[in-house]
């Protein structure tokens, strides 16, 4: 079933648990095993697990402190 990117609605994301290298002012941290849909076009990230969003949130907002 094709699932339509609802930021650039050009591409059909990718269903996967996938490792994620957040970056902000220069720096990375990797959020591992997150679930979601993935948009191959823009980027996008749909969170599907509880908590994985939470997770990536907490690590952006690490690199930015």
């Amino acid at each position: 079933m094709k699932h339509l990117c609802l930021n650039c609605e050009k591409a059909d994301m990718v269903r996967e648990l996938r490792d994620v290298t957040v970056q902000a002012r220069g720096f990375s941290a990797v959020v591992p095993r997150v679930d979601g849909w993935f948009c191959p076009n823009c980027g996008e990230i749909e969170f599907l697990r509880k908590g994985d969003g939470e997770r990536y949130d907490v690590a952006l907002r690490g690199l930015a402190a």
